[in-house]
């Protein structure tokens, strides 16, 4: 749900670390490939400690977090429907 100014400054700091790799996309040039390197999977063990650090610092259990990410996405849903629908009454 993020655009491409948002999304691209994430890859190229991923690339520049050797995290990702990137390619445009042979049939269509607008598009690109990214796919992790062999270091990108070894970050499993580190990102995994830093979620659950996360997890403690929140206090929360598992299904209160999944919860909670639930009603997020629904939140977001609801306003890009809201977005959507105004944009279409100015027009």
């Amino acid at each position: 749900m993020l655009d491409s100014g948002t999304i691209s400054p994430v890859v190229k700091r991923l690339e520049a670390e050797g995290i990702v790799e990137r390619k445009r996309c042979r049939k269509d040039e607008r598009e690109v490939e990214v796919w992790l390197t062999p270091k990108g999977p070894n970050l499993r063990e580190s990102v995994e400690r830093a979620r659950d650090h996360v997890v403690c610092k929140l206090k929360m259990s598992e299904p209160e977090i999944l919860a909670l990410r639930n009603e997020l996405m629904e939140l977001i849903e609801r306003l890009n429907e809201e977005v959507h629908t105004e944009k279409e009454a100015c027009s």
